[in-house]
């Protein structure tokens, strides 16, 4: 039986086009397996600021907005790249989740969170997943990965794998798809 083609969806919260959080989710996808569809969300810094007001019941929200829920409702799962700013995600970020709650697009989705900033990023997955959780997104912890070893990782230039990340990106991937497992059960 031939397997299932997977989705993965990678959101980045950093803007910077060469922000060391874009180049991880570029990294992960050039190791990414066959059977791993992997798309980048690029419309992060097009989202209106979160408004009930435009997103009325029965009504359309504005169009990037329903593109973010297209590519979410798509995605099998979802690998979360983001700086930690001032002990936090980005806003930028906490704004898309935030138009995400009224479509159910997390619920009972996987979703890694991989923090590569200055910091440690701890406190940023931390405030990612409970949102997360409250949207009923299953967090997978355990390849949840910090800045420290993603950043040391990445060459000097920032621009090609070392063999370290190449073979911690291969195994998130088998990871991930066994994460799926529990949830075909």
């Amino acid at each position: 039986m031939e397997a299932k083609q997977r989705r993965v969806l990678g959101i980045c919260g950093s803007l910077r086009q060469g922000s060391a959080n874009r180049l991880f989710l570029e990294a992960l996808a050039q190791v990414a397996p066959q059977e791993i569809k992997f798309q980048l969300f690029g419309g992060l810094g097009e989202l209106p600021f979160f408004n009930p007001d435009l997103d009325p019941e029965g009504g359309s929200p504005p169009v990037e907005v329903q593109e973010l829920r297209r590519q979410l409702a798509e995605a099998d799962a979802v690998v979360i790249a983001t700086p930690e700013i001032v002990h936090g995600p980005p806003g930028l970020l906490k704004n898309a989740i935030d138009w995400a709650v009224s479509s159910g697009s997390f619920s009972a989705k996987p979703v890694v969170l991989v923090t590569v900033s200055a910091g440690p990023g701890e406190q940023a997955q931390a405030i990612l997943s409970h949102t997360l959780e409250v949207l009923e997104a299953k967090v997978v912890h355990r390849l949840s990965l910090h800045s420290g070893k993603v950043r040391r990782s990445l060459d000097q230039n920032h621009r090609s794998l070392t063999d370290e990340l190449t073979r911690s990106l291969e195994q998130l991937w088998v990871a991930l798809a066994e994460a799926w497992v529990p949830l075909e059960s």
